[in-house]
C-alpha cells in the first residue's frame, strides 16, 4: 500500500457511527491529502432492519469522494470473497 489507509470494520448500523468515521477523515484529509478510508462491513444483523438504508445514506454523505471506499456485502462470511477472513 503506497497511500495512507483509515478503515472502520463494522456492522453497518447507527450505533458504530460510520458518519463520524467519515467526519474524521476528511479532518485527516486537510493535513494529508493522500489518506484513504474503508469503511467495510455487513449488513446481517436481523435487529436492525434499516442497514441498506444506511449503506445508501453513507454513499450519499461520501458526496463522490473517490477516496472513500465502501466494502459492504449481506454477511461477514460474504466478506471473504474479498479475502477478508474474520
Amino acid at each position: 500500500m503506497s497511500r495512507p489507509l483509515i478503515s472502520q470494520f463494522s456492522r453497518c448500523d447507527k450505533w458504530k457511527n460510520p458518519w463520524q468515521a467519515i467526519d474524521a477523515y476528511r479532518l485527516v484529509k486537510d493535513q494529508i491529502p493522500s489518506v484513504q478510508l474503508a469503511l467495510v462491513g455487513a449488513i446481517e444483523a436481523l435487529d436492525d432492519t434499516r442497514s441498506p438504508e444506511i449503506v445508501a445514506e453513507l454513499r450519499n454523505y461520501a458526496e463522490g469522494d473517490p477516496d472513500i471506499h465502501l466494502g459492504v456485502a449481506e454477511s461477514w462470511d460474504d466478506l471473504a470473497q474479498f479475502g477478508m477472513n474474520f
